[in-house]
């Protein structure tokens, strides 16, 4: 997060809401809790995404990227 912040990048985190004061300390501009609502439905035209899950979650970061956007999975291939 701070080294996207860094880089001048609108930061949008998905996760669980107990993470929520961490990850928004960090710089977070943006926090979604996975438990509350699905980030596919919210968001669209996306950047970058950093995907840490894998599995059936690869394929809805890639709808909710822009064309041409960009997606480092840091746990698939």
């Amino acid at each position: 997060i701070p080294l996207a912040k860094a880089m001048g990048l609108y930061v949008i985190t998905n996760g669980n809401g107990r993470n929520a004061e961490r990850v928004l300390a960090l710089g977070t501009d943006e926090f979604i809790d996975y438990r509350k609502d699905d980030y596919a439905q919210k968001l669209k035209n996306i950047d970058y995404v950093i995907d840490t899950l894998g599995g059936r979650e690869t394929a809805k970061q890639l709808q909710i990227l822009k064309n041409g956007g960009k997606l480092v999975s840091l746990k698939g291939p």
